[in-house]
């Protein structure tokens, strides 16, 4: 991905974070290795649970841990829509949460965002609909293919106010004031038609922020 080699070790961290590479439909495994360093000689069994999935995270219901030794956990993607999808991974103590008992020992966060795709059969335009409440904001996701001339982003306010904000695949915010010849304006918009233009944009996966 595209902020992979800037890890402390490169393309290497706790759990799964993928900003690119995935579209709607597609699935595939991932490894997440657990080393467990503390506790009894004998291997310990941990009971694996899923917290907000939706469905999009699957692997097996439990995993033997002995003391000191990498031990893999399949984990199978499968993504049905576009957008961000996230669970966390929790290694419960045998009988934990489903039992109603103990608690979790470990917990990590996992990530995939399926972005929308540009094909030349909807001739390069994606056109969705959606809301954000007031304070909030709702996400979207663009796959920008590589030399693509410009970035055009264009929404039809139905009602109340809005502005764009754009994050670069690198996860770093597009600012309109530094990488555009002419600042933005207005900052936010009620009613119309209101639509921004980036030129020669990086390629990977654009989030575009509608608050």
């Amino acid at each position: 991905v595209a902020v992979g080699p800037y890890l402390k070790t490169p393309n290497h961290g706790p759990g799964i974070y993928e900003r690119e590479g995935w579209q709607p439909g597609q699935s595939g495994e991932r490894t997440i290795t657990f080393t467990r360093t503390s506790g009894s000689a004998e291997p310990t069994n941990y009971v694996v649970r899923w917290s907000g999935n939706d469905e999009t995270f699957h692997s097996p219901d439990s995993i033997q841990l002995p003391l000191n030794t990498p031990v893999a956990l399949p984990v199978r993607i499968a993504v049905k829509t576009a957008g961000a999808h996230s669970a966390i991974l929790n290694l419960d103590e045998p009988g934990g949460a489903r039992s109603g008992g103990a608690r979790s020992v470990y917990q990590v966060m996992n990530t995939v965002i399926a972005a929308e795709q540009f094909t030349a059969a909807q001739n390069y335009t994606v056109t969705r609909e959606g809301s954000a409440e007031y304070p909030g904001y709702t996400s979207y996701f663009f796959n920008v293919p590589r030399n693509s001339s410009a970035f055009k982003v264009e929404a039809k306010i139905q009602t109340g106010t809005m502005k764009f904000r754009f994050m670069r695949p690198s996860g770093k915010e597009f600012d309109s004031a530094r990488d555009t010849p002419v600042r933005w304006q207005p900052e936010y918009q009620t009613q119309g038609t209101l639509d921004r233009i980036i030129a020669d944009p990086e390629p990977g996966v654009w989030q575009v922020v509608v608050e």
